[in-house]
């Protein structure tokens, strides 16, 4: 069209105008502005409805650069409306045989290349926003340095959003700090703010949801259960997998209880995901032998237990008591799992209040932590450590009728010798390559998933009666 000044501005063809959510839309502009970048050779830009009712600009590109500058060099030039929600990058452009591009032949964007490395969430706020953002975008993984507008989020599914967090949290987020706390982390950490006393997450914790009847992991010393995300991940085909957190996180003042006590509890807990067995049961490290006791008291109420998992669970290092510093180490070695050393030498010979500043500051610094996170967080785990390993000390297990699945780290001290003893050899043993600190992590975690997965699949067609308990 011509402008008042007798320029002509570019509208594009009417066969790539679009719209979207009430926009109307000009295809070419986009593809206009993407091409002034120095790095763009080539970029096509398409409108996709891959879910029903939920239409979404990708751009396709040919070039260097990364998504985020490309989205940054777009949001300077163009209206936020217009700004795709996907990049895909490509080697070339698809042409058809008279040389012209295929827009038909451009590909379903791919998620994980549209939008980087991935980074775990860190705390139960994050995980169930990740939980809800993928439920509401459609996708598998979701990061908590991900932007909700950049991997398919729009202004309805927004509303959408608010209206869940309202639901999950009880906390109400303004429109406009939405728009201002787009990346996953922020908007989390905008939640927190909003709790002026972290109100309490329960102990059961879905980790995977499926169809399929539940699988219960028990808690290791630190209480928490985001060390199964993976494994619960990789078994997501296989059983509905819920994890189950120390009450100690989050008792203020403590009230100390027996290991009887709280496998109880956890019992109660079980069964008001789950109000009758068989029951599958699990857990890594003490976690196991949490667990262990859990199987054994359902077992005494006659309900029947098909699978009892133990995870490189050392009963006999529960010997001697344990101290505060003994639980701080405890913790630091659960977080700095993959910077232990450097951080072991840090901690070596300091006072209690520098090693927990000194593992608050280290923890954010390698973004193990939200950067919002108080040293009161740390406390609540070194003290919850300090109260489950207590728990555990001299304890004497009872016997156990059934066959115990255990999974042992092969390096390290052979675990699987003193279970077999105390269970008379009624043990299934699979050895795993790697150490004590390595099992939920690659490649060990996979191995673990596999060999689990065909132990769910034989409890689902035979029941293992109660053992006359």
């Amino acid at each position: 069209r011509y402008l008042p000044d007798g320029n002509l501005e570019f509208m594009g063809r009417i066969d790539h105008q679009v719209k979207v959510r009430g926009f109307r839309i000009e295809l070419g502009e986009i593809e206009a502005a993407l091409q002034e970048h120095p790095s763009i050779k080539e970029a096509v830009v398409l409108v996709r409805e891959d879910e029903p009712d939920d239409k979404r600009l990708v751009a396709y590109v040919v070039g260097a650069g990364s998504t985020p500058e490309w989205r940054e060099h777009l949001k300077a030039q163009l209206p936020n409306y217009m700004v795709p929600s996907h990049f895909v990058e490509m080697e070339t452009l698809p042409l058809t045989s008279n040389g012209k591009i295929d827009r038909k032949a451009l590909p379903r964007p791919d998620r994980k290349e549209s939008n980087g490395i991935y980074v775990a969430p860190r705390d139960h706020i994050e995980f169930k926003l990740v939980k809800i953002w993928q439920d509401l975008l459609s996708v598998d993984e979701v990061s908590i340095t991900d932007d909700f507008f950049s991997i398919g989020g729009h202004s309805l599914l927004a509303i959408k959003l608010l209206a869940q967090i309202k639901n999950e949290f009880d906390k109400e987020i303004e429109v406009s700090s939405l728009f201002q706390n787009t990346i996953l982390e922020k908007l989390a950490s905008l939640i927190r703010q909003k709790t002026s006393s972290e109100k309490s997450s329960g102990l059961t914790i879905n980790l995977q949801e499926s169809e399929k009847d539940p699988f219960f992991c028990i808690h290791p010393a630190g209480g928490t259960v985001f060390c199964y995300i993976k494994l619960a991940k990789v078994l997501e085909s296989n059983c509905s997998f819920y994890g189950i957190q120390s009450p100690y996180l989050e008792m203020d003042p403590i009230n100390e209880k027996s290991l009887k006590e709280i496998c109880s509890i956890y019992v109660g807990e079980i069964k008001r995901k789950q109000p009758k067995g068989p029951y599958k049961i699990g857990g890594w490290s003490a976690g196991g032998i949490i667990a262990y006791e859990i199987a054994r008291q359902l077992l005494e109420q006659g309900e029947e237990v098909s699978l009892l998992a133990l995870m490189d669970s050392d009963f006999s290092s529960f010997r001697h008591e344990i101290t505060e510093e003994d639980a701080i180490i405890q913790i630091a070695q659960a977080i700095f799992k993959d910077s232990w050393e450097k951080v072991k030498e840090e901690l070596k010979d300091k006072d209690i209040d520098t090693m927990y500043e000194y593992m608050l500051n280290e923890a954010k610094a390698q973004e193990l932590f939200p950067p919002d996170t108080e040293r009161e967080r740390i406390e609540r785990l070194a003290k919850a450590a300090f109260f489950n390993t207590k728990m555990l000390t001299d304890q004497k297990l009872d016997s156990y009728p059934n066959e115990v699945i255990y999974f042992n780290a092969e390096e390290g001290k052979d675990l699987s010798i003193e279970w077999s003893e105390v269970l008379k050899d009624k043990i299934k043993i699979y050895n795993i390559p790697g150490s004590h600190m390595d099992m939920m992590d690659s490649p060990a975690v996979e191995l673990i998933a596999e060999k689990l997965a065909q132990e769910i699949e034989l409890a689902q067609k035979e029941v293992i009666p109660n053992g006359g308990l």
